[in-house]
Order: C-alpha cells, then structure tokens, then sequence
C-alpha cells in the first residue's frame, strides 16, 4: 500500500473511533481538515512541470500548458479560429483530426484505397 493510502486509511480509522465515541460529526469534520494531508490536483502537477520546463499560461482563462502546441491549439478555443478545412466541403474546425473524422464519415468515397 502506497504511503497516502496508508495515511488515508489511519485517518478513516480515527474518525470512526472518534464517531463511535460520540465526538459531533461537525467537530470531527473540522479535525480531519487538519488531520489529511492536502490533496494535490493533477493540473498542480502539469502546471508545475511546465513552469520547469517553460511552459506558459492562456492569456484569455489562465490556463496552464506546458508545452506551446497545447496552448496553440487551446487559444482557437477562445478566438474561434477554424484553420483546417475540409477541401470536399465548407466544413472547417479548429482541429486537424476533426477534418479527417469529418472527411471518413461525410466523404468516404475521397479517401484513399488501400491495395489488396
């Protein structure tokens, strides 16, 4: 067992004793704010990756990526800039890989045939 885990498991086993032993569930609500160590969200660690690594925040939200194609790519969500356009069509979308699903299901009959 990981060393959270065990640390999680410690604090569930004290707040049941403390239960069983008539302590008021908002007293010990309080106490276990200050017992559990504080969790750490998964873009705590993206966000301080790429300030390691020299990534850069969305001007628009704030917004942290660590690598500048992923903030390129987020920033049309804010613009609505739609680059890639489908060349059968007036589709267009902020992704490339939309195109191409756009381009299987709307325009199979285009896509290149692969030999037997």
């Amino acid at each position: 067992m990981s060393g959270r885990r065990a640390g999680v498991k410690s604090i569930l086993k004290a707040a049941l004793s403390l239960l069983q032993a008539g302590v008021p569930s908002n007293t010990l609500a309080h106490l276990l704010t200050r017992l559990a160590p504080p969790a750490r969200a998964p873009h705590e660690a993206i966000r301080d990756r790429g300030v390691a690594e020299g990534g850069q925040s969305c001007p628009h939200c704030g917004r942290f990526f660590g690598r500048p194609v992923d903030l390129g790519r987020h920033l049309r969500t804010h613009t609505g800039e739609k680059p890639f356009a489908c060349p059968h069509c007036a589709f267009r979308s902020a992704q490339s890989g939309n195109v191409y699903r756009h381009i299987k299901m709307k325009h199979p009959e285009f896509l290149a045939v692969p030999p037997p």
